[in-house]
């Protein structure tokens, strides 16, 4: 039978910890009961607070079986709950905040559904109706969540940010390092989505106002939360976030130079004022292409990594074919520059002067970048494919020395 333990994190508690640790000890009783677990710990983290918290908190800890963690200053919410976890002796660690919005006794069906469903994580989903979240940081929550599923290309969890969560211990590993302060859930979530091999699960949890005044300030954590998923989200999939920005610039680039295409296809001319159009041209569709380029690359970095295949048949078709053709695209790009800019080329070395029209230097300089980006990145993509194989026979005789020492 598994032991869980139970870490409430708290800053600047003191109306609410009282409560909330003698809801946790009920809670404990009936986990018990139920023979979900055999044994419960909890572990109050004192997180460096300023007014009585450390004293009440002390109180439960001489007379009940309640670990206290105290230190000066104050490391962040998400440095409390690592300390915990650090020093939890169960096989299931969980945590919920101090504040009095969540129900330790529904710890008791988390522990349920993990039996259940064998899940790796277990959620407080608090977006179910009936709710008491502010509205402003309930739409946060949807915002996260549509960027989440955006990124990931599978359904995340609905509450990134929940603070009531069920983990086997043995899962930080995959998890860890996670920020100390409040983005820390989000970074969690994201971690846990984007990793296949963590199985999460949500259940919809009741949520009330919180008791005292809020630690989460909505425009800086806020802010925080956004970069903190955008930043795990490319280490996972760079193809996914970096490929969406290019085939934007590329869209606008083809959007803005069609007409002066078709001015051209018409009356075999450009007109001087579209310089400036096809400058934009240029420079969107150079850097839509690079975009994608670095997309591929950070994703087979990525894989590499991870020891991980392409995630999608989309992911696969873009990161073998194109990575494929980087340099025959690249060497056809060149080819082409200099065909288009054959006369131009004559006239200087010839004549020391160019009398071609502007429009075909510019798109010649075009192709040009083009093509020496892209053998750029066939180059780093070859040096990629070399560390991949020589990992795989590394990976394999490892395997097969283990096999024979067994």
């Amino acid at each position: 039978m598994k032991k869980l333990s139970i870490v409430i994190p708290a800053f600047n508690e003191e109306a609410a910890i009282a409560s909330i640790i003698e809801r946790t000890l009920s809670a404990t009783e009936v986990m018990k009961q139920d023979g979900a677990v055999a044994d419960v710990e909890i572990i109050v983290v004192d997180d460096g607070s300023e007014d009585r918290t450390t004293e009440i908190a002390q109180e439960f800890s001489n007379t009940n079986s309640i670990r206290l963690i105290s230190y000066k200053p104050n490391r962040g919410y998400g440095a409390a709950i690592m300390s915990g976890f650090q020093a939890a002796t169960g096989d299931l660690v969980a945590f919920l905040d101090a504040d009095g919005t969540c129900d330790p006794l529904l710890f008791s069906e988390f522990l349920k559904k993990m039996t259940q469903t064998g899940a790796d994580i277990v959620i407080g989903g608090r977006m179910s109706p009936g709710s008491e979240m502010p509205f402003v940081r309930k739409m946060g929550n949807i915002f996260y969540r549509t960027l989440l599923n955006a990124l990931s290309g599978k359904e995340p969890v609905s509450d990134t940010a929940s603070g009531m969560r069920l983990l086997k211990k043995s899962v930080l590993s995959k998890l860890y390092p996670l920020p100390t302060g409040m983005n820390f859930t989000p970074a969690m979530s994201v971690r846990a989505v984007l990793d296949r091999g963590i199985q999460i699960v949500e259940i919809p949890i009741p949520y009330r106002e919180r008791i005292g005044r809020s630690k989460l300030s909505v425009m800086r954590d806020g802010f925080r939360f956004l970069i903190t998923i955008l930043e795990i989200a490319v280490t996972y999939k760079p193809l996914r976030f970096f490929g969406g920005i290019g085939v934007l610039f590329v869209l606008l680039a083809i959007a803005y130079g069609i007409p002066p295409l078709i001015h051209y296809l018409r009356y075999q001319n450009v007109p001087e004022d579209r310089i400036y159009r096809l400058v934009f041209v240029m420079a969107s569709g150079i850097s839509g292409i690079q975009f994608c380029s670095v997309g591929l690359i950070a994703q087979s970095m990525t894989n590499l990594i991870h020891n991980s295949e392409m995630s999608s048949a989309i992911d696969r078709i873009l990161g073998v074919n194109l990575l494929k053709w980087f340099s025959f695209t690249g060497i056809l790009c060149l080819i082409f520059a200099l065909v288009l800019n054959r006369t131009a080329i004559i006239q200087y070395l010839s004549l020391g002067m160019i009398y071609e029209h502007w429009s075909v230097v510019v798109t010649g300089a075009f192709f040009v970048l083009l093509g020496f980006q892209f053998l750029a990145f066939s180059v780093v993509n070859r040096i990629l494919v070399i560390l991949r194989n020589q990992k795989q026979f590394s990976d394999r005789d490892d395997s097969k020395e283990m096999n024979n020492v067994a």
